[in-house]
This record gives structure tokens, C-alpha cells and sequence, in this order.
């Protein structure tokens, strides 16, 4: 059966990686999908929204200059003195997920962990078609 709800998908990646702030979902005219925090969190899911406003206007205009030779990207990453932020497009940039985690959490973990659950995030949202089932060798099985 499917994954259908984007915070239940959510909550298991912020038990996924120790440590983590927060697990959100926010798409493309800044509202948040979805979210998940721990008790530690430090930053608001929705002070994050008007972030995302920004970071995907930035988007659009990164898609439009064709002159530099690139026309996507895998995820953003921003740190500072006290966090990480990792922000990966899906859905075809129409949505972002959005981790937060402290220095201390290894970025590799993080990033690994958004590559490995922004499938199933894509597949429950609103929409989307679920995805076909396959056997450990790409076979679609019926």
C-alpha cells in the first residue's frame, strides 16, 4: 500500500537521523504541506515559507538562464556557524523539502536520507499517481 500522508513520511525521517530540528514540505507559493519537529527545533515552519518564496522565484530564474549551462539541480545546501539546511526540490520544483539539523548531524546523513524519501513525499501528494510496483530488478509487477 502507498504512502499517503506527508506527515506520517515526515515523521519517519526525523526518526531516521538523530539529532534533526525538523522535516518540511512546503511547495511553490510558499505554503507548508507539511511538517515535522522535534522538541529542540529551533526554527519555525512558517517563518521558513516566506524563505521558500524567495529561494523559488530563485528557482524559476535558475531555470530560465539557459546561458550557464544548467537546468536543474539537486538539492541547496546552506550552513552556517549553527545549522544545516538542505533544501531538495520534487515534484518538478513545485514543492521543496526542507531539513534542518544542527553542525553537529552529518550532512551526508541528511542529504542521503532526502535523496531516499523524496520519492515516496512526491508520491503522497495531492494528485499524484502512486507508484507502480517493482521487484528488486526494476520489473514492474502487476
Amino acid at each position: 500500500m502507498p504512502d499517503t500522508n506527508m506527515k506520517d513520511i515526515l515523521s519517519e525521517m526525523g526518526r531516521a537521523v538523530g539529532g534533526l530540528w525538523m522535516a518540511t514540505l512546503i511547495d511553490s507559493d510558499s505554503m507548508v504541506l507539511a511538517t515535522w519537529q522535534s522538541p529542540d527545533n529551533k526554527v519555525s515552519p512558517e517563518a521558513l515559507g516566506g524563505f521558500m518564496q524567495i529561494f523559488s522565484n530563485s528557482v524559476i530564474l535558475f531555470k530560465q538562464g539557459t546561458t550557464v549551462g544548467f537546468s536543474r539541480f539537486d538539492d541547496v545546501i546552506f550552513s552556517t556557524t549553527v545549522l544545516h539546511q538542505i533544501i531538495k526540490p520534487i515534484a518538478e520544483a513545485n514543492c521543496f523539502l526542507v531539513v534542518c539539523a544542527p553542525r553537529n548531524v552529518p550532512l551526508g546523513m541528511i542529504r542521503n536520507m532526502c535523496n531516499n524519501y523524496a520519492p515516496r513525499l512526491e508520491q503522497a501528494l495531492p494528485g499524484r499517481q502512486p507508484a507502480p510496483r517493482q521487484n528488486g530488478m526494476g520489473t514492474v509487477i502487476p
